[in-house]
């Protein structure tokens, strides 16, 4: 994580570039066929002087996070003395939304004390290349805090990162040293220094970020759900008829669950798919689904069974 902060504010305007799409000839490639990926160059401008990019910054360490892909970073040396430019492209990106991360560093191999540090939402095109140029000339008019809003789990933390942009609605990334975070509701999602959240309980807050240095602000609501929910919650039934009980799986790797009845002996039974047969005898029962990539997490159900015939009440 990005704790220590030592200088200024690190530019970016982002534009997008028309690109050739993939495939040719009439007609086009088949319906629904795998789109092909994009890319993603950045055109960075060394300032020689400035306060967004020290002058003792000889790095920058760029990191692109597409999709599902594992994040890819590149560490981007200042180009020798005489020189103002470079360029590096991130190739084979999954179209979609991709995050980026820019950090400018002391030591040529990006190594030392982040001097400056920002980070941007992506819009990856099928067969284009997007381009980004790093250029340290404007200020901050207006602020942005991606993601907005944030939907997360009880002791999931996530980074926001926040997105600046000039008064001509070009890109500027911000220094974290010269941002002030704070939660409306500390019980149910804390906020660092950094921007790190931390989801707390389930309910809503707001992360409010403050750029000290040019007085903009930005807010976004963060919603801390339940991430296994079964389904009807509660429900009556009677000897011999049968109840289906559904799992709804949020904010984790896998959709499974595994199913059980809390209460053992005479109980019943309930199958993989969730459906429940009660015992010959009535009672209350609970229900239980727990996830399989994360079994910390869960969601339990109560059933009564009386006596007699008749159908499923589903509260």
């Amino acid at each position: 994580m990005k704790k220590t902060i030592l200088a200024g504010l690190l530019i970016a305007v982002l534009c997008l570039a028309t690109g050739l799409g993939c495939g040719g000839g009439s007609g086009g490639g088949p319906q629904g066929a795998t789109k092909s990926p994009g890319s993603l160059q950045f055109d960075i401008l060394w300032p020689t002087r400035s306060r967004v990019i020290p002058a003792a910054s000889q790095s920058l360490v760029i990191q692109v996070t597409s999709g599902t892909q594992a994040p890819i970073k590149k560490v981007i040396p200042r180009p020798p003395a005489g020189t103002n430019t470079s360029s590096v492209r991130f190739d084979s990106l999954t179209p979609g939304i991709t995050t980026v991360e820019v950090d400018a560093f002391p030591n040529p191999d990006g190594t030392g004390t982040i001097q400056a540090t920002g980070g941007v939402t992506v819009a990856i095109v099928s067969g284009v290349i997007t381009q980004t140029t790093i250029d340290p000339t404007s200020t901050v008019a207006v602020l942005d805090l991606v993601p907005s809003p944030l939907v997360t789990i009880p002791a999931r933390t996530t980074q926001m990162i926040v997105s600046p942009k000039n008064a001509a609605d070009a890109l500027v990334l911000v220094a974290p040293s010269s941002l002030m975070w704070s939660s409306s509701a500390p019980t149910t999602a804390t906020v660092d220094s950094s921007g790190l959240v931390t989801a707390i309980a389930l309910g809503t807050s707001t992360v409010r970020v403050v750029d000290t240095e040019s007085g903009q602000t930005a807010s976004s609501d963060v919603n801390v759900v339940q991430p296994v929910v079964v389904n009807p919650p509660a429900a009556s039934t009677t000897i011999g008829d049968q109840v289906q009980f559904t799992a709804t799986v949020t904010q984790l790797t896998s959709q499974s669950v595994t199913w059980k009845i809390e209460e053992k002996g005479n109980v019943g039974s309930v199958n993989a798919n969730g459906l429940y047969t009660p015992p010959q005898v009535a009672g209350t029962f609970h229900v239980t689904a727990t996830s399989v990539s994360d079994p910390m997490f869960s969601s339990t159900a109560t059933v009564t069974v009386t006596t007699g015939s008749g159908t499923v009440i589903v509260q």
